[in-house]
This record gives C-alpha cells, structure tokens and sequence, in this order.
C-alpha cells in the first residue's frame, strides 16, 4: 500500500490533506433554486421576463382594440401600420394606469422593450471564414485528346511519360527524373 493513497496520511511534503469545501461541480445552489420557486408560485409560474413583456409588448388583442378604439374617435386607420394602433392603445392603458404622460410611457416600454431585446434576438456568434483551398488545380481539356479520348491508352500512340523531382541546383542533383511506360 502507498502512504500517498491512505486518508488522512501526511504527504510527503509534509503539508496536510485538504478536504474540498463548497457544493461540488456542477451541482446547483439550493438558496436560488428555492428562491425560483418562490418566485414561481407567487407569480402564478411567470418569469419577470414573461412579466415585462405582459406589461409592454403589443398583442394581437391590442391592435384590435386600438382599431376599434381609433374608428370610436372618428380617426382614420387606413395607412397606419397594425402594430402602431396597438401601441398606442397599450401606451394609453399604461397611461391611465399608473397617471403618466404620453413621453413617460414612451420612455418606459422603449426602456422595457430594450431589456427583452436580447432574449428576443440574440446576438450572432463571430463566423470564421472558410480556409480557403491554395492547392494547384489541373484542368483536362477533353477535346484536346482527339476523338480516341487519351493518347497514352491506344497502343499505336505508346509515348513515355517522365515525372519526378526538380533538380534542386544548377549543377544537378542526385535525384534523377524517372521514366515510365503507360
């Protein structure tokens, strides 16, 4: 058995074992999960997220009552965009509600709406761009080889092919080319 594996043993550096103090990775704190909770069940099961967006975001019932609320006055809605009718409608109930003027409500649902934004849209992530290919191509004409296709395929048209290094100084290297038959 090795001294070093046996708790409560003095390593040999002399320093004591230290115990690790906290909750451990990746457990959650139990003081926020219960504070979620609570929030949860006096809210009825809405986030504050959901809260806001309850008190400022127009819905398709505000752009109907603020249709109807604008052709009560006698004012035209022809032209005016739907999503404008409910805000409006939406500004005036906050208005009467909690006594602002129309520049305080405008303030607030833009204050209020801008806090949603990021839920909403998320930023994008930065794009790598893609590593572009600098390998050589070749490019085969096929209507250079004549009617038969490949010269080097039809045994009357035998030629040698020769590839191989480059030398690698004027004076010559000792790598030769080398020749191949087809």
């Amino acid at each position: 058995m090795q001294p070093d594996l046996i708790p409560g043993l003095t390593p040999p550096s002399g320093a004591p074992e230290k115990s690790a103090r906290g909750r451990p990775k990746g457990s959650k704190n139990k003081a926020t999960g219960d504070l979620l909770k609570w929030i949860s069940a006096q809210t009825g099961g809405l986030t504050p997220g959901q809260q806001l967006a309850a008190l400022v975001m127009v819905t398709p019932k505000d752009i109907r009552a603020g249709k109807a609320a604008r052709l009560a006055d006698g004012k035209p809605v022809k032209g005016i965009p739907p999503v404008m009718l409910g805000y409006w409608y939406r500004r005036a109930q906050l208005m009467e509600l909690f006594g602002w003027t129309e520049d305080k409500a405008d303030g607030v649902m833009a204050k209020l709406q801008d806090m949603l934004l990021p839920y909403v849209h998320q930023k994008q992530g930065s794009v790598e761009p893609e590593p572009v290919d600098k390998r050589g191509q070749i490019i085969v004409d096929n209507t250079a080889l004549g009617a038969l296709g490949n010269p080097s395929q039809v045994p009357e048209n035998e030629q040698e092919i020769s590839f191989g290094p480059l030398p690698l100084t004027h004076g010559g290297s000792h790598i030769g080319t080398q020749t191949l038959k087809p």
